[in-house]
């Protein structure tokens, strides 16, 4: 964001601009990644989730679920053991 792109994500067509606008030198984006790899960069590519995922409900269900699941199952067993 702070190379003027809406997002943080680099992409070899952003690296070229940035190259060419930083140093006037043109790299075509498919011929950058060979020399990146050769300085070390790897490509990184984001995690991929689901837009309908809520953080919150996902932090608060083992404390709410599990503790019930435990419950039911420790109950469960000590009803099969009187039999």
């Amino acid at each position: 964001m702070a190379a003027g792109f809406a997002t943080e994500r680099w992409t070899l067509k952003r690296i070229a601009a940035l190259i060419e606008r930083e140093f006037g030198v043109h790299y075509h984006p498919r011929y950058l990644e060979r020399p990146l790899k050769a300085h070390g960069f790897s490509v990184q590519r984001p995690a991929t989730r689901a837009k309908e995922r809520d953080e919150l409900v996902i932090a608060v269900w083992p404390k709410r679920e599990w503790v019930a699941l435990k419950k039911v199952t420790a109950g469960a067993s000590h009803a099969s053991a009187r039999g």
